[in-house]
């Protein structure tokens, strides 16, 4: 399967507004930039980030895959950066050095964008973080927590939140 058809997965689900604004905010562009770009409002383009499943996947995606690509830049200039530092280490001069060692370390620390990808999965941790919030706003004795864990209903909660979630949509 190509990026291509990946994305078209995703995007099926989403006007062409939102499939440009999602490029854009995977790019790192604020919600003003967005918003003017696309033509919509701050407001709008603030729902679309918090509230829409398909557009935070979708964003989500495109993280991957620019991530993607980006790391593969990186390590090619890796394979440059292990030379500069072979040379370096029997040359004086050492002005490439610390460009070499820049790249090396980003190569090491890079790590893959994470959040969902898909619709269905960007609903349910949604829906998890409400089900969260709400235990964490419900005063509870050290009892009722002993008896939540061994009466765990959380699965069911969650699924009824996702509905919650899916009509409010």
């Amino acid at each position: 399967m190509t990026k291509a058809d990946i994305s078209r997965q995703i995007t099926d689900g989403l006007t062409a507004a939102q499939a440009n604004a999602a490029e854009l905010v995977a790019q790192g562009k604020n919600d003003s930039e967005v918003a003017e770009a696309a033509g919509m409002t701050r407001q709008t383009i603030c729902g679309w980030r918090h509230d829409s499943p398909a557009f935070i996947a979708q964003v989500n995606l495109i993280r991957r895959e620019l991530w993607g690509d980006s790391r593969e830049r990186l390590r090619a200039l890796s394979v440059k950066a292990v030379g500069v530092l072979d040379k370096a280490m029997d040359a004086p001069p050492l002005q490439a050095l610390p460009a070499a060692l820049a790249t090396l370390k980003a190569v090491a620390a890079m790590q893959a964008p994470s959040g969902p990808t898909t619709p269905d999965a960007v609903l349910k941790s949604m829906a998890e973080a409400r089900v969260n919030a709400e235990d964490a706003a419900t005063p509870m004795t050290e009892l009722d927590r002993l008896t939540a864990a061994m009466d765990d209903d959380r699965p069911r909660r969650v699924t009824e939140m996702m509905e919650r979630l899916r009509r409010e949509g």
